[in-house]
C-alpha cells in the first residue's frame, strides 16, 4: 500500500516536471519568433527649416542662389545654385586734349558697376606755348608788352581804327630843376599814322602842354641794342597830352620798334632843358600786334 502511494505521488511529480518543461519551452520560443520577426524604426525628424541666404554675383565672383537647411539635423531642404559672374560693364572715359599750360589724357575704360579700371588713362603733357615773345598760336596769350587796341567813336564804342600800345607802363625816369631822376612811366602809341609817347611824372602826373596856341618841341635820341644812335624831333601840340614823333622820322622809330630788341629814349624839352626824360621800350611782340593793322 505504502510502496503505491509512492508511485502514485512519484508520477504526479513527473507529470508536474512535463507540463513545466513544456510551458517554458514554448514561452521561449513564442519569444524567439517574436524578435525574429520584430524591425527597428528610427524617429523622424520634424525639419525645422533654416534660410541659408543668397550671394549676388559680382563682375569677377560668381553668386548663389538662396537656400534652406534644417536648423536641427542640417539636412539640406532646397540646394543653393551657382549664379555667373556678370562680367564687367564697360564706360568709356573721355580723353581731354592737353593745352598750352595743361596736361590732357587719353581715353580709357572703367566699370560702370564695380568702378574698376579697365583700360588706364595716360597723361598727355601740355603742350606749352608756340612763342614766349609774342602771342601764342594755339591759345592766343601776349607774352609781350604790347596789344591791340581800337579807338573809340563821340558813343564810346569801338571803331575798325586800331593802334598799338604797350599794357603795362614802361619805367624811367625824369629829372628837372625840382626833382633829379625821379619815377617815370610811359606809354608808348603807334597806328598807322603816328607815334606817340605819353609821359608820367611820379608815375601819376601826365606832362601836357597846358598853351592853348604853342606847341612844344622836343629833341629825341633814339639808341637801338647795338649802340646805334639817332637824333630826332618830336612836337606835343597846343592843348595835347601826347608827344608826337615828327612825321619825318616816323620810320625810323617804327622799324626799330618791330626789331624785338630794346630801344631807349633820351627826351629834352627843347624850351626847358632841364627837364630830362629816360626810358628804354621792350619790343618783343610789337612787330606782330601792329601787322594786324
Amino acid at each position: 500500500m505504502e510502496k503505491s502511494i509512492r508511485k502514485l505521488l512519484l508520477s504526479a511529480m513527473a507529470l508536474v516536471t512535463v507540463f513545466a518543461l513544456s510551458a517554458c519551452g514554448e514561452g521561449s520560443g513564442d519569444k524567439d519568433a517574436e524578435s525574429a520577426g520584430e524591425t527597428t524604426t528610427e524617429a523622424k525628424c520634424e525639419h525645422v527649416e533654416k534660410v541659408i541666404q543668397g550671394l549676388d554675383a559680382t563682375c569677377t565672383a560668381a553668386g548663389k542662389t538662396e537656400g534652406k537647411e534644417c536648423a536641427t539635423c542640417g539636412e539640406i531642404l532646397v540646394a543653393q545654385n551657382e549664379i555667373p559672374a556678370t562680367g564687367h560693364t564697360e564706360a568709356v572715359l573721355s580723353a581731354q586734349a592737353a593745352t598750352c599750360t595743361t596736361a590732357g589724357k587719353t581715353e580709357g575704360k572703367e566699370c560702370s558697376v564695380c568702378g574698376e579700371t579697365l583700360v588706364e588713362q595716360t597723361e598727355i603733357e601740355a603742350l606749352g606755348h608756340t612763342t614766349t615773345t609774342g602771342t601764342c598760336d594755339r591759345c592766343g596769350l601776349s607774352f609781350g608788352s604790347w596789344e591791340l587796341y581800337y579807338y573809340v567813336d563821340e558813343f564810346q564804342q569801338p571803331t575798325n581804327d586800331g593802334y598799338v600800345a604797350n599794357g603795362s607802363y614802361f619805367v624811367g625816369t625824369f629829372s628837372n630843376s625840382a626833382t633829379t631822376n625821379s619815377r617815370l612811366y610811359v606809354t608808348v602809341l603807334a597806328d598807322e599814322e603816328d607815334i606817340a609817347f605819353f609821359l608820367y611824372e611820379y608815375g601819376s602826373y601826365q606832362v601836357k602842354n597846358a598853351s592853348s596856341r604853342y606847341s612844344d618841341e622836343y629833341e629825341i635820341t633814339m639808341k637801338l641794342s647795338n649802340g646805334t644812335k639817332y637824333e630826332m624831333t618830336g612836337t606835343m601840340y597846343a592843348g595835347g597830352d601826347r608827344l608826337f614823333v615828327d612825321s619825318s622820322y616816323r620810320s625810323k622809330v617804327l622799324n626799330a620798334l618791330k626789331s624785338g630788341e630794346e630801344v631807349s629814349f633820351y627826351i629834352v624839352f627843347a624850351d626847358y632843358t632841364t627837364s630830362t626824360y629816360l626810358f628804354t621800350v621792350q619790343t618783343n611782340n610789337f612787330a606782330e600786334e601792329y601787322s594786324k593793322l
